[in-house]
């Protein structure tokens, strides 16, 4: 779990670029226990499911996304307090393999794959790559 900083345009980011929201809306719940919810970037985008663990207050998303939710109001910036108690459980938690490995890219508009250069993987076969 990578820290999360204040930056001067107000949002939280971690060292690799994500962003931190509170969601405020919700699309379901998967049987797994993760809410989800489906927009698009731009009106004429493709649509994007992002999904976050349902007792989360927040969620940390990749630069693009986090910026369009807060912006058209399907999010907030969290408070200080919940930023606090976020990195609080970042120095606590037990350094495992990081995910994604090095070089590796959460994808833009596919929720569950990662890419490096042209390859594209799930995050499935990416863990299975790695071991």
């Amino acid at each position: 779990m990578d820290r999360l900083a204040k930056e001067h345009d107000g949002f939280y980011r971690t060292s690799g670029g994500f962003c931190a929201v509170v969601p405020k809306l919700a699309s379901g719940i998967t049987p797994d226990g993760m809410k989800w919810f489906v927009f698009r970037l731009s009106p004429y985008g493709e649509e994007v499911r992002i999904e976050w663990p349902k007792d989360d207050p927040l969620a940390v998303f990749d630069n693009d996304t986090a910026v369009t939710m807060i912006r058209a109001g399907y999010g907030r910036l969290p408070t200080d307090a919940m930023i606090e108690e976020y990195n609080q459980l970042a120095d606590t938690a037990p350094v495992a393999n990081s995910f994604p490995p090095e070089g590796w890219i959460a994808h833009p508009s596919a929720t569950g794959f990662y890419y490096k250069g042209q390859e594209v993987l799930s995050e499935a076969d990416l863990r299975l790559k790695v071991k």
